[in-house]
């Protein structure tokens, strides 16, 4: 079963997460190449992940999609630290700078309220584990453990927003160790 990684805002493909995850996921592992401004994902991601059956794991703003496409598609997902409403995002209205390409783009509020649409109201994803770092100085962890803690498993960690994923390691494998059948 593929599994399909969705980085966070500012973030890419040469992330330290995606490299964790290269080497303990290998062939499985996809990790498309998102444009800068996430009111662009869906664009990218839509054809990819509607091709085949895949366990979602999605990072900060990655994880608003990752949810967004979880409950589209009914696929197990692995959220951390996510984003849950785009309007969080406000804080990065203006210039932004991805911190591995070092590319500077724009970040409109115009932009944020695209991306609101893909919001979810009501979340019907069956298997879902959240992964939340206690200190997370840019998203609130409190809000994240209020919105999941009914309706998922929630791992609380004492990390921050960017987790060091050779520590949750061996709680993305259980998760994608399951056999799942819709």
């Amino acid at each position: 079963m593929k599994i399909i990684y969705i980085h966070g805002l500012n973030s890419s493909k040469e992330s330290q997460s995606v490299q964790t995850l290269s080497k303990y996921f290998k062939d499985d592992l996809i990790v498309p190449d998102l444009p800068n401004n996430p009111k662009d994902w869906i664009d990218v991601l839509e054809p990819i992940i509607s091709k085949e059956f895949c366990i979602l794991i999605g990072s900060s703003t990655g994880g608003y999609f990752a949810r967004y496409f979880a409950n589209k598609y009914k696929y197990p997902v692995i959220l951390i630290n996510p984003l849950i409403n785009a309007s969080d995002l406000m804080q990065f209205v203006g210039l932004n700078q991805n911190y591995y390409t070092n590319e500077e783009w724009f970040l409109e509020k115009a932009d944020i309220y695209e991306i609101c649409k893909y919001y979810i109201e009501k979340d019907c994803t069956i298997q879902k584990l959240v992964i939340v770092g206690s200190n997370d100085k840019i998203l609130d962890p409190r809000k994240t453990i209020d919105t999941f803690k009914m309706s998922s498993e929630v791992k609380i960690t004492s990390g921050d927003h960017q987790l060091n994923f050779e520590e949750i390691i061996e709680d993305i494998q259980s998760m994608t160790n399951i056999t799942c059948i819709y």
